[in-house]
């Protein structure tokens, strides 16, 4: 019988965005090839490929009608380009054009550093700011030790603060050219502040008060917090606090020593290790979204209602999303 056949194998195409993820990685993160390929889910030669074109012709994808002039970028103007933009990310575009001007005797368009940069796969990101204060140091020894505990012993708790201005939204429709326009008040009115404690099931204890929380405040919510918590090393045992002053008010260290609570203080300046602050947007976005009927239980409702909307609020929180920002912030 005649043999079958063997089904052509189809080469699968990879996008030109893809490609250009690849020189992103390679020459601003500086990730070796066979690490960009397990990032990107491509084959290792798809690659070496890639970067090879690139350094031959500047491109990521040859021309199907040939290779055509030679760019006006060279592959070292480029490679100087991103240097400068992860020495400094917030650069304007008018100054990278003077420094490869200076530097490489080059005079480009902002259109085509423009162009450049987004074939590269660049685009202009709100900036994330990191304090300068931040001990690297003291973050590195947070992680070691917080890394030796088993995620559901953590609970991390913080305060935050709404009123009425929380519950405005920031965007809106308008046609284009036009601005997006919306009648408001400005006035602040009542503070809430709001501390709840997240573990990985979710919120285990929460408090909301009038104003600001201080020093007897505090004490009194650790209280109960600690009601619903469990000795070390079992399951809620271990809380994480972050360098505000009122966590530092004499009797915290001695009450969680007596109830073999496990005690550990956040490095300064990093929010990024607190997942109670995404549970804060979480909840800011909720308020948001139910505007007006926060706005009616402050100002029309009695004196309850924003309570009640509040604790509401904290309620929406799930076991999933609380996991999920545990993940972001490293526990998980």
């Amino acid at each position: 019988m005649p043999r079958k056949p063997s089904p052509v194998r189809q080469r699968r195409k990879y996008s030109s965005d893809l490609k250009q993820r690849v020189i992103y990685q390679a020459y601003t993160l500086r990730k070796k090839t066979t690490a960009i390929a397990i990032d990107l889910d491509m084959p290792l030669r798809v690659v070496q490929h890639t970067l090879k074109l690139w350094q031959d012709i500047g491109e990521v994808c040859r021309s199907r009608k040939g290779i055509g002039r030679t760019p006006i970028m060279r592959n070292d103007a480029v490679k100087f380009m991103l240097a400068l933009i992860e020495h400094s990310p917030d650069i304007y575009l008018d100054e990278i054009q003077e420094q490869l001007e200076d530097q490489h005797d080059i005079v480009v368009s902002l259109s085509t550093i423009y162009i450049t940069l987004k074939r590269l796969g660049m685009s202009l990101k709100k900036l994330s700011r990191v304090a300068q204060e931040r001990c690297e140091d003291a973050r590195r020894a947070f992680v070691l030790e917080i890394g030796g505990e088993a995620p559901e012993r953590i609970v991390t708790a913080d305060e935050s603060a709404v009123n009425l201005l929380t519950s405005y939204r920031q965007n809106g429709w308008a046609f284009r050219g036009l601005r997006a326009r919306k009648q408001s008040k400005f006035v602040r009115g009542t503070r809430y502040s709001i501390l709840p404690a997240i573990t990985t099931d979710g919120i285990i204890f929460s408090h909301i008060t009038v104003g600001s929380y201080d020093g007897d405040k505090f004490l009194r919510w650790l209280a109960g917090l600690l009601e619903v918590m469990n000795p070390y090393p079992e399951r809620h045992s271990v809380l994480v606090l972050d360098n505000c002053r009122i966590h530092h008010v004499d009797g915290v260290e001695e009450m969680c020593d007596n109830r073999g609570i496990k005690l550990i203080y956040l490095p300064p300046y990093s929010p990024d290790l607190n997942p109670t602050e995404e549970c804060f947007s979480f909840i800011k976005h909720y308020i948001r979204r139910h505007g007006q009927e926060f706005r009616d239980a402050v100002e029309i409702g009695d004196d309850a209602d924003p309570y009640l909307f509040l604790y509401g609020a904290l309620n929406e929180v799930t076991a999933a999303h609380a996991q999920a920002w545990f993940s972001h912030s490293g526990y998980v």
